[in-house]
This record gives C-alpha cells, sequence and structure tokens, in this order.
C-alpha cells in the first residue's frame, strides 16, 4: 500500500525515478535524489510507516539553514504498540540534533526540525530507539538567504608582510567581502537577482570591478593615487525587488605610499653648522604621486668616524608628515658623507633598501677661544733682551684649525693681535705662518710678568687675559753688586755680605749661569762665604748714630778683606761695583776699590 501512495504523492511514477537511477550514476547523483531513491525503495519503512509525503519532500530538495522543516509521519497501527513514541534526530559531524515529535493520534506524529547549519544531515527516525529505517537518511541543508547585517569586510592591506601585497598608492588594491546568511553561514548571491555594489566617498578611489572570489567571497578592486585611509561601503541590490540593502559594517582601507621617489626626495642639511654643536639634519621623502612616506624605516650611515647620530625625529607627530629630523654630533671638523636610505614603511620592508642622494657635510670650527690658541696651554715665558716670538694658532676648543677665510680677512695679517697695557714691552705687528698660525714678535728689557689681551680684529677674545712672564738674564759682571747689610758687626757675632745678581738690563735675577757660578771668597781664606737666596736685613740708622764704612786704601795686616769674585775670577777686568746702604738722610756711599772692611763694634740699633 505504502509503495502505491509514496510515488503519487512524490509527483514522480516509480518507472521514472528507475529509468532515472539507470541513466545518471549514483556518484553524480545529489544527496537528496538519494535520500528520496533510498526512502522509495526501503522496504523496513513501508512495512512500518503508513504516509510520510512531507519528509518525502523534505529529503527530494535541501533545506534552507534556519528554516523550519516540518512534517508529518503516520505509523502503521498494527506495526507497533498504543503507547509507542516517535523520535528524529539529524546528526551532522557527531554533532545531534533533536526533532520536537507532537502525536496528533492514531498513529500520526507532527515532526518539526530546525537546523542552522548547512550540510548534509543524517536523519534518523526511530520508535522505541528501533529505526524505522535500514539507515539514516541524507538530509541536505544549505545557507539561507543573504543577510545584510551578518556580511562581513576584509582588508588585507593591514596585515600584509610584503610590500608587494600591501594596498599602495598607484597600484591595485582589493578587499574582500564574505557573504553570510542570518546564522553567520557562508553563502552566495543569488544568481541572476542579486548584485554587488561597492562605493567609497572620497572620489580620489575608483571602484575597478567586483567578481567571485570563492565560495561565498567576493573580491572588490579598486585603484588609487592617493595614500591615506579610505572609507569604504558595500550594498546588495537586488534586481527583481530593486531593494538596496547596505551592509552594515564599515570598511576602512590603508592606502600606503609607493616607493619613494628621488626626484621628490630632498635633503635639508643646516646651512652652518659648528663642531661641539647638535646639528640637525632634515629628510624629506615623498613617493612618486607626491605622498608623504610618514612612517619611513630610516637607518644613516657615514664612513667617517667621530660623528655621532643622535635621535631621529618623525615630524608627522608635529602636523609635518614626510619630514624627519636626524640630529647628529661631532668635534671634528672632517669632511663627513652622509648615506641615508629607507628600508620600508610602517613595518613593511621594501624589496631592496632605497638610498636617498648623498649628502657632504663640511663642519665648520668652534668658536675661538684665548686658550686654545696656543701649542702650550701653559704660562708664556721669555727672556730680556731677546726677541720672543708667541705662536699663534687659530684652533677652537676640540683643537680643529680655523683657517684665516673662515674670518674673512685672508689679506690682513694684523687682524690677529696682542694688547699690552705695559709700556715697557714692545709688540711688533703679527706674520702669518699658515693659513691657521701667526706669529706675533715681542722685546723688552724690564723683566716682569705681562697681561696679554688677544684681540681679532677690534674683538677681544674670550678665555683671556693670558700672562707671558720676562725672566731675566744670566748675571752680567758690570751690573752686579755687593753691599753690606750692617755696616759692622759685633765680634764673635756672624756677619752677613748681599750680593746684589742683576743682569746686563739690571734687573734682579736669581738664577746663576751654569757655566759661571757665583762664588764670594773672603781674603786669605781657603773656602768661600756659603750663598742663600734671601731678602738680606738692613740696617736703619739714626741722626745720632755715625755710620762707620771704611775703604781699603791702605790695608793693614789682620784685617780680613771681603772681596766679591764673579766666574772664579778674582782678577776680572773691570772689577764689580760694590755699594752700601744708605743711610735715610745721607748720600750714597761708593768705594772705589773692590775691597772692602768694616769694624766691630756694639751691636746696631734696629734692623728692618
Amino acid at each position: 500500500m505504502a509503495a502505491a501512495i509514496l510515488p503519487h504523492v512524490c509527483g514522480v511514477p516509480k518507472s521514472k525515478l528507475q529509468v532515472l537511477n539507470s541513466i545518471v550514476p549514483r556518484y553524480q547523483r545529489p544527496a537528496w535524489v538519494e535520500a528520496g531513491d533510498q526512502f522509495q525503495t526501503d522496504e523496513r519503512a513501508e512495512g512500518l510507516l503508513q504516509n510520510a509525503p512531507d519528509l518525502l519532500r523534505a529529503l527530494q530538495k535541501p533545506c534552507k539553514a534556519g528554516r523550519p522543516l516540518e512534517f508529518q509521519v503516520l505509523l502503521k497501527e498494527d506495526a507497533f504498540p498504543a503507547q509507542a513514541q516517535l523520535a528524529v534526530k539529524a546528526t551532522l559531524q557527531a554533532e545531534a540534533f533533536e526533532g520536537v515529535v507532537e502525536d496528533t493520534g492514531h498513529g500520526g506524529n507532527s515532526v518539526r526540525l530546525c537546523l542552522t547549519k548547512p550540510g548534509t544531515y543524517a536523519l534518523e527516525l526511530s520508535v522505541d530507539q528501533s529505526l524505522l529505517t535500514k539507515k539514516p537518511l541524507p538530509l541536505v541543508v544549505e545557507p539561507g538567504p543573504v543577510c545584510a547585517e551578518t556580511c562581513k569586510l576584509e582588508f588585507l592591506g593591514g596585515k600584509a608582510r610584503s610590500f608587494g601585497i600591501a594596498a599602495v598608492a598607484g597600484r591595485d588594491g582589493f578587499f574582500l567581502v564574505h557573504i553570510r546568511d542570518a546564522h553567520g553561514n557562508t553563502t552566495t548571491l543569488a544568481k541572476g537577482d542579486e548584485l554587488l555594489q561597492a562605493v567609497c566617498r572620497d572620489p580620489a578611489v575608483k571602484i575597478l570591478r567586483q567578481e567571485p572570489h570563492s565560495v561565498g567571497v567576493y573580491k572588490v578592486t579598486y585603484y588609487t593615487e592617493k595614500a591615506g585611509d579610505f572609507e569604504m561601503e558595500v550594498m546588495i541590490a537586488s534586481k527583481r525587488t530593486k531593494v538596496v540593502v547596505r551592509l552594515k559594517e564599515l570598511l576602512t582601507v590603508t592606502v600606503q605610499p609607493n616607493y619613494p621617489c628621488r626626484l621628490h626626495c630632498k635633503l635639508k642639511p643646516p646651512l652652518a653648522y659648528r663642531v661641539g654643536d647638535e646639528g640637525v639634519y632634515v629628510v624629506e621623502i615623498f613617493d612618486q604621486y607626491l605622498n608623504p612616506i610618514q612612517n619611513a624605516m630610516l637607518s644613516l650611515r657615514t664612513d667617517t668616524k667621530c660623528l655621532q647620530w643622535r635621535e631621529t625625529k618623525n615630524m608627522a607627530e608635529h602636523g609635518d608628515p614626510g619630514h624627519y629630523h636626524i640630529a647628529f654630533y661631532t668635534e671634528k671638523c672632517y669632511k663627513y658623507i652622509f648615506k641615508s636610505f629607507v628600508n620600508g614603511n610602517c613595518g613593511i620592508e621594501y624589496d631592496e633598501p632605497f638610498e636617498l642622494p648623498v649628502y657632504i657635510l663640511t663642519p665648520l670650527p668652534g668658536e675661538l677661544a684665548v686658550e686654545y690658541c696656543f701649542e702650550d696651554r701653559q704660562q708664556l715665558k721669555g727672556t730680556v733682551g731677546v726677541e720672543g716670538v708667541i705662536m699663534v694658532h687659530k684652533r677652537d676648543r676640540f683643537n680643529n684649525k680655523i683657517n684665516a677665510d673662515v674670518f674673512n680677512r685672508t689679506e690682513d695679517d694684523r687682524v690677529f693681535s696682542i694688547r699690552c697695557e705695559s709700556e715697557d714691552l714692545t709688540i711688533k705687528p703679527a706674520t702669518t705662518e699658515d693659513d691657521s698660525t701667526f706669529c706675533i714678535t715681542y722685546f723688552t728689557k724690564i723683566a716682569k710678568t705681562y697681561i696679554l689681551n688677544l684681540l681679532l680684529g677690534d674683538s677681544v677674545l674670550p678665555g683671556g687675559p693670558f700672562s707671558l712672564v720676562i725672566v731675566p738674564q744670566p748675571p752680567s759682571t758690570l751690573h752686579t753688586c755687593l753691599e753690606l747689610p750692617v755696616p759692622c758687626t759685633m765680634v764673635g757675632q756672624q756677619g752677613c755680605v748681599s750680593v746684589w745678581l742683576r743682569d746686563q738690563y739690571e734687573n734682579l735675577t736669581s738664577a746663576e749661569d751654569p757655566n759661571k757660578p757665583l762664588r764670594i771668597l773672603v781674603a786669605q781664606e781657603k773656602n768661600p762665604l756659603p750663598l742663600t737666596m734671601e731678602q738680606p736685613v738692613r740696617f736703619k740708622c739714626t741722626d745720632n748714630v755715625e755710620v762707620l764704612v771704611r775703604s781699603n786704601v791702605a790695608p793693614e795686616p789682620g784685617i780680613s778683606d771681603l772681596q766679591c769674585i764673579l766666574n772664579n775670577d778674582a782678577a776680572e777686568d773691570p772689577p764689580p761695583v760694590v755699594v752700601f746702604n744708605r743711610p735715610p738722610a745721607g748720600a750714597e756711599l761708593v768705594p772705589t776699590l773692590q775691597l772692602l772692611e768694616f769694624d766691630c763694634q756694639a751691636a746696631p740699633q734696629c734692623f728692618v
């Protein structure tokens, strides 16, 4: 009986199904055809089911995901007890879904099954865990209609690790549209009815084409020569209903600049850089479409040592994209060749680094100062009566030479000069030794320390003044004198004879000539008097004290004569000048001979 009813309900005679089975191979037939064929030829089902036309109809075409599947199943009353209950279960990849079964009486059952995932389910009908069919029936569920709320947009440019894949100005870019049904299942647009439309609010972006990419995925290709972020809007239009539905999600597409362009990249080095300062080297990087490359990966190199690369500041953070301030520092006036490379942008490396134009930097020396102008920075020294030369070097504090042309005075050697407030020092104009060295000659007859200022033009250089110490010459025979600070001494007490060493310009000196040592001998004594360089003690005369000084015109036996012998030669001609201390109101007494005697009397009144 069932075999007679089912073909009639399906509307397909059994003979035609048999012809279909013989013509179409089994592996080419859809699953829903297999299900209908299997169900109609299942002898077990014919023996247990009275009628199931809705189920047969459901098996003969795919069901839509999310749409409830409802059918009636009439069991043969004589095959099951009255309390028997029908159970319906659909299984997909080990995940089971139970159907809701309502007993309508007299073997009738109303079944409602809702499946949201697409696929081929194994449908089992059982009564008291006993299957009504020999094996589970294949139930095909396909995705539901397109739902604008669940469709997804995907931009791969932001995830690209290769510059060739990233969205770049001047190249075709694309993004993907994932078509989904209401339950998030991948689906497709209705063929011949639904169309995909993408628009960009920025007119600089052109939508080129929209085409299928894979199952449920459509590829939208666009083109622009402008770098930046662009908002894309996607719509689904129906030809049949003339309805346009916008996808809920908007997509932001980021287009990176193209490779740097040598014609548009510029270097802006500092106009004048002095060593010891922090210099700023500005690089402007643009592509061929004048898009600023605002997140460039820079590397800098110079083959010359002594230069330090410091902070690289991206000026895009300060509203100046494409500009980079590169700080550097050096203390040497060498010739530096700057080589700059752009290795990538926004973390995406180029296939090959892009080399910017080479820049050559020649730093200016630091500011001129007195303390760096002398070869020996210690105190300068000279000798009386001898022309001295002060070598002045134009150098900064890092010992860099400063050529004369730096000061635009290349033909005037007198721009470098020395000024001294004392008239005892004669200074001649400077002469040029080389581009950065000047020679200044001086002469004086007075031994002392001179305070000097170094001038460049009319300006006194900072770091000064400096000192020039003029030392006397070795003692001169003509100008060295012997003096008795005390004209008389007590018997048994130590006497003192002062020797004033003077050079030929009458400058006091304490420096002996090592080739002509000084000794003071007492007549008829073998050992010379001991010498100590110290200030002598002078006697101050009063009005009632007679200064007793007697020359040795007529020497008497027993009296020791003092004789000043210079250079170990007592007979040197002319003899040394011998002077005595001068009383406050008296005249200076100068003996005519070099021999001198003095008496031993009472102790003098005071010493100063």
